[in-house]
C-alpha cells in the first residue's frame, strides 16, 4: 500500500544509502565506494506496481534507482525465463545493492542465479512479499542471504500460545485453537 511504500525507503535512505556496502566482493563494490541501488520487483496485477513509489520516495532522499527490473511468473520475457536476466542486469549496472520486492520462492532462484554468476551485492529487504518470514529462506543461497538486511513488519516469531491473535481468540472460543497462518500473516 502507499504507507508501506513510503516507509520503506523512508527507512533504507538515511540508515544505509549513502553508505559503502557492507560485505564488498568484488571491485565494484569496494568499501571505498557509495552504494549503488537497484530494484527487482515482481510485477503481478493484482499488486499495485510499488516501483515507481519506490523510485520517487528514494529519489526525494537523493537516491537514484537504477535499474528497475520487473518479473512476473508467466513465463512471457519478463517472466520465469527474465529471471537470470534480471540478476545479469544487476551485474552488468555495477549494483551494489538491490531493493528487493519480490516474491519468496523466487529470491531462491535469484540467489542461486547471483552465486552462480560470482556475484555478491548486498540484499536489502524491506518487509515485501513474505521474504521477512524467514520459513523459506533456507532455500535461498546462504552465501547471498549472508548479505541481507532490512526489516519486517511481522512480530518476532514466538510459540503460537504467546500470541496477541491467539490471546484474543481464545477468549472468544475457549474450546480450539486459531489457525496459526491466519494469525501469523493477516
Amino acid at each position: 500500500d502507499g504507507c508501506a511504500a513510503r516507509l520503506r525507503p523512508e527507512h533504507y535512505a538515511p540508515t544505509w544509502a549513502h553508505n559503502p556496502p557492507a560485505h564488498p566482493t568484488a571491485p565494484f563494490l569496494a568499501r571505498d565506494t557509495e552504494r549503488k541501488v537497484a530494484a527487482i520487483v515482481y510485477h503481478l496485477p493484482a499488486y499495485a506496481n510499488p516501483s515507481p513509489q519506490i523510485k520517487a520516495r528514494l529519489q526525494e532522499c537523493g537516491v537514484t534507482v537504477d535499474p528497475i527490473v520487473t518479473y512476473d511468473l508467466t513465463g512471457s520475457q519478463s517472466g520465469t525465463t527474465g529471471l537470470a536476466s534480471a540478476i545479469n542486469a544487476m551485474q552488468a549496472a555495477r549494483v551494489t545493492t538491490i531493493f528487493y520486492l519480490g516474491d519468496l520462492i523466487s529470491a531462491a532462484a535469484f540467489t542461486q542465479i547471483a552465486k552462480s554468476d560470482n556475484y555478491f551485492p548486498e540484499w536489502f529487504i524491506p518487509g515485501f512479499g513474505g521474504v521477512d518470514t524467514g520459513h523459506i529462506a533456507r532455500d535461498y543461497d546462504q552465501d547471498e542471504w549472508s548479505h541481507a538486511f532490512g526489516f519486517s513488519l511481522y512480530e518476532i516469531p514466538k510459540p503460537d500460545e504467546e500470541t496477541e491473535c491467539y490471546k484474543a481468540y481464545h477468549e472468544l472460543h475457549s474450546n480450539n485453537d486459531p489457525d496459526s497462518g491466519m494469525c501469523t500473516y493477516l
